[in-house]
């Protein structure tokens, strides 16, 4: 993490909060190995899944830096689910609420005729997203410059981005009353390339936060 080209009176202070990868479905504990600190550079404490840095004595114009590595482990899982035994979800639980409602990006009242289509006459949370899952790998086709990216106008484009695959998604699962998020972040190809990469997740009463993945399909 580097800051350049600082605006700041001598000797300010500045804090970063550098994220660290959660575990979860697939993904072990994080183990983190920072680099060699500068000067001025310092470590404060881990808090849960961020770490807190601190670098003093800032000058205008000056350049600073965090170096530190992450190592994941990682590992395929299946999940075996009986539709018939899932539980509803508390739709006030505040971890829920939010993934349920229009914000700035997802907006489950523009498609909420195209959800109905979608999932038929599903009542299951599991089935449903199911449905939804097809019918978005079914419905887009990927482009890197997708001709809109207003959430509704995807159904007639048919094109969409990794981000338009994820914001369809969810839109589509909140208008069909899944409790569902967008989850940004990077992908790593075969060649050792990353890229940034956007996916989702959707809420399963018994099994938490179920990530999904269309664009890769």
């Amino acid at each position: 993490v580097s800051l350049d080209c600082v605006g700041a009176f001598p000797g300010n202070t500045v804090y970063l909060r550098i994220p660290t990868p959660s575990p979860g479905a697939g993904q072990s504990e994080s183990v983190i190995f920072d680099g060699p600190s500068a000067d001025r550079t310092g470590l404060v404490r881990h808090d849960g899944n961020l770490s807190l840095y601190r670098i003093d004595g800032l000058e205008p114009g000056g350049t600073y830096g965090v170096g530190r590595q992450v190592v994941v482990s990682t590992r395929p899982f299946r999940y075996q689910v009986d539709a018939g035994s899932l539980q509803p979800y508390d739709p006030e639980h505040p971890d829920l609420a939010p993934a349920l409602v229009n914000d700035e990006w997802i907006l489950p009242d523009s498609v909420s005729i195209v959800a109905s289509r979608a999932i038929g006459r599903l009542q299951d949370d599991w089935s449903k997203g199911r449905a939804i899952y097809d019918y978005v790998i079914s419905k887009l086709e990927w482009t890197d410059q997708p001709p809109t990216t207003r959430i509704p106008e995807y159904v007639t484009s048919g094109l969409a981005d990794v981000q338009g695959y994820s914001f369809f998604f969810t839109s589509l699962a909140r208008a069909a009353q899944i409790p569902a998020r967008p989850v940004g972040g990077l992908i790593i190809d075969a060649d050792g390339r990353s890229r940034t990469w956007w996916w989702a997740e959707i809420w399963i009463e018994g099994l938490g936060w179920v990530p999904v993945d269309p664009a890769l399909g």
